[in-house]
């Protein structure tokens, strides 16, 4: 009996300290930076974007083209507000073949819940979210038959998560 109690305890402990990891931005890139500390940040992988890339609230300034996550190629978005960091998403560069997106979003589903535990919110196969304490990063897998099919990875301040879905 002892031996259950202390396993399940023990069993607690891991899980408590895997949920308690957070970061703050992206790789070597921290929420509030400018362009140009993520390009010193990320020295000989990132490049300027010319012209920046729009989206909905933010430029994408700096890019890098390619980087390996669970053995697919994906490039890397940071996106500004103000000249400060506020967003990074990833994308798969594969963005036809819907049954190596499915197995690439289960592959690196299952790589986040080993670094960061158990999602916040989840639809299978479909969108998968870990809400931390600085950052929320959210796995998408984007289908729409025989048109497109990506993997997009969000990094995003938690606070400005909030933020975005306060009037729902």
């Amino acid at each position: 009996m002892k031996r259950m109690i202390f396993i399940v305890l023990f069993s607690l402990f891991l899980s408590a300290n895997v949920s308690a990891e957070d970061i703050n931005g992206y790789g070597k890139a921290k929420w509030g930076m400018s362009p140009e500390a993520v390009m010193s940040s990320e020295a000989g992988r990132a490049k300027m974007l010319n012209p920046p890339e729009k989206f909905k609230g933010a430029l994408g300034m700096v890019s890098i083209g390619s980087i390996d996550i669970a053995s697919q190629n994906f490039s890397v978005i940071y996106l500004f507000d103000s000249n400060n960091l506020v967003q990074v998403n990833v994308s798969s560069h594969e963005d036809k073949n819907e049954l190596v997106n499915k197995d690439t979003f289960n592959r690196i589903e299952s790589l986040l819940i080993q670094k960061y535990g158990a999602p916040t919110h989840q639809i299978k196969n479909e969108s998968v979210v870990w809400k931390l304490k600085s950052t929320t990063i959210s796995l998408s897998h984007i289908n729409i038959k025989n048109v497109v099919s990506r993997i997009v990875i969000s990094y995003k301040p938690t606070v400005l998560a909030e933020k975005s879905t306060s009037n729902l």
